[in-house]
């Protein structure tokens, strides 16, 4: 019996197969522009129902202190088969590196099921990469919570002909040969999903804006309701977001801003820091800010000029 879902789970299938990028220092300009800090464009909505944010700011890395035992299963998103005989990288540290070293990396395949045993301090964060095969693109994932108790927990892998039909959503052409995409969810303190969030992804210290709808080679950021993309751009009931033909890079981060009260300026409230790799797709929970970014990371400097 499955007793959790994972973090990216059936919600999501609109994923991240979407179209080209360009570079600008322009803001009117589509492509990437580089960061002024506040939300260029105004805010208009406020963030629905009743969030907890007490956390914004003092929030840390989940960290538990017993280990627990359990399945990881991985599935191909759209067809729901197993991914078999597929490696498997999971980083116990919640920190992605190219090489997978002991003790914080541990290389694994998946069985004929699609399953593999892991074990990992109850509640903890990971990050694993999927390898690209015939049944998947590259998957990287970061913040996905353990297990508090024996089970098995999903995940997924996309295979490129469900990255291909998902761009189509976008009226996106997603280019798989040069660039990547990203995808998440926005969650309060006790994480729950946030409505009405703008989600801005970065490359360095340079923001994807999305580009003309009418180019489907250009990038597209953009809240999702379901799957379909928000009209106004912000996250729906779900809070997800998808980011889609993000350059290819190791210094990636997402930053959520909201407005919390009615009339006031928008807010950070959420940074995670991520991989972007050519022709993969990044997935990622973004939950309230934290006060235990590594020094100098993309992260505290956002949370610094945040105030925090």
């Amino acid at each position: 019996m499955k007793t959790a879902r994972g973090t990216m789970g059936c919600w999501l299938v609109a994923l991240s197969a979407i179209g080209g990028c360009q570079t600008s220092t322009n803001a009117g300009d589509s492509g990437p522009r580089v960061d002024s800090g506040p939300i260029p464009q105004p805010v208009v909505v406020t963030l629905s129902g009743a969030a907890d944010l007490g956390c914004v700011g003092s929030a840390t890395l989940p960290a538990g202190t017993d280990p627990v035992s359990g399945t990881l299963h991985i599935y191909e998103f759209l067809s729901m088969a197993p991914i078999t005989a597929n490696s498997v990288d999971v980083f116990s540290d919640n920190v992605v590196t190219d090489a997978c070293d002991a003790p914080h990396c541990q290389t694994y395949a998946t069985d004929s099921s699609g399953d593999l045993a892991l074990t990992l301090t109850t509640g903890s964060w990971f990050a694993y990469r999927l390898a690209p095969s015939g049944q998947t693109a590259p998957v990287l994932a970061f913040n996905q919570p353990w297990l508090t108790a024996p089970g098995e927990l999903d995940v997924p892998g996309f295979s490129p002909g469900t990255i291909s039909e998902v761009g189509m959503l976008f009226n996106r052409t997603f280019q798989a040969t040069t660039l990547g995409s990203m995808s998440g969810r926005a969650v309060d303190c006790a994480g729950a999903p946030l409505t009405n969030v703008l989600a801005r992804v970065f490359v360095g210290d340079t923001e994807v804006v999305t580009g003309p709808l009418a180019d489907q080679t250009s990038a597209r950021i953009t809240g999702l309701e379901g799957t379909a993309p928000t009209r106004n751009g912000f996250t729906g009931q779900s809070g997800n977001f998808v980011g889609a033909n993000i350059p290819p890079s190791d210094d990636c981060h997402v930053e959520t801003w909201a407005v919390t009260s009615e009339g006031a300026a928008p807010t950070l409230i959420g940074c995670a820091e991520a991989h972007v790799v050519v022709g993969g797709i990044t997935l990622s929970i973004v939950g309230g800010l934290r006060s235990d970014y590594a020094p100098g990371s993309r992260c505290a400097i956002a949370a610094a000029a945040a105030g925090h």
